[in-house]
Formats: C-alpha cells, sequence, structure tokens
C-alpha cells in the first residue's frame, strides 16, 4: 500500500480513560495506523464554567503546547472550544489557560476579561472545574 499521509483538521485534548491525545496541527499519520482509535475517539474536557463580573466565562485549561501555536491557530482551535460549549450548554465566552513555564499561567480570551485573568493562576482553574463537555 502507497504511503498516503492523513491531516487531522481540527487541534482537540481527548482522554481516552486514564491517556489523554493530542492532536497537532498538519499532524500526519501513515494510513491504517490508529486511524480507527483516533476516528472513534471523543474528545472530552473539564472546564471551569464561572460567572465573574455578570459575565460567564468557559476556562479551557489545555496543555502547555498550546501556547506554542500560531495565533491564528490558537483563535481557530478556541472557536471550536467555543462553539463546543455552547452546543453543551455552556453559557459565555470560552478562554483558554495554559502553563507557560515558571509559575506563570498564559491565557486567550476576551481583551476585557486580561486583568481578571491576570488575577488568577492554574490552582485556581483546577480548583473551579466544575462541567464535563465531550462532543
Amino acid at each position: 500500500m502507497a504511503f498516503m499521509p492523513k491531516l487531522y483538521f481540527t487541534n482537540v485534548l481527548a482522554t481516552l480513560g486514564d491517556y489523554a491525545l493530542y492532536k497537532p496541527w498538519g499532524l500526519t499519520e501513515v494510513d491504517g495506523i490508529d486511524s480507527i482509535n483516533r476516528r472513534f475517539l471523543m474528545p472530552k474536557y473539564e472546564v471551569a464554567h464561572i460567572r465573574e463580573q455578570g459575565q460567564d466565562m468557559i476556562i479551557f485549561p489545555l496543555e502547555a503546547r498550546y501556547g506554542h501555536l500560531s495565533q491564528a491557530d490558537q483563535e481557530r482551535e478556541l472557536d471550536v472550544l467555543q462553539l463546543e460549549a455552547n452546543r453543551a450548554g455552556l453559557r459565555g465566552a470560552a478562554v483558554a489557560v495554559w502553563d507557560a513555564g515558571g509559575g506563570r499561567m498564559a491565557s486567550r480570551g476576551p481583551h476585557q476579561w486580561q486583568a481578571f485573568l491576570q488575577s488568577i493562576s492554574l490552582p485556581f482553574v483546577r480548583a473551579n472545574l466544575n462541567k464535563v463537555i465531550s462532543w
């Protein structure tokens, strides 16, 4: 069989039991290797759905490698998370947070929330995980 690369068009974190899988943008694979498992794997996220200053926020803690994506790829991923969170019945805007190293948390979300996001930490986010969504 000839080598036929496959490209994943979504960049998602997914869990299956105790295992976490990450599909980076542009990941290629040899036809048939692990494609059956990935086809039926549903992404699953624990999120902190909170209300702060009269605004609903859906905070997605992501892997640190999210911070290494281009700004365009980060925005695309955040758009998918927003869409799926709203489809799951969660109100509010999606925010991505990740470990930026050195005990710092980085975030991507609405500009007007930056002051609040700079005031919280990953332990705060983990302590407020209160919903699970999957698709």
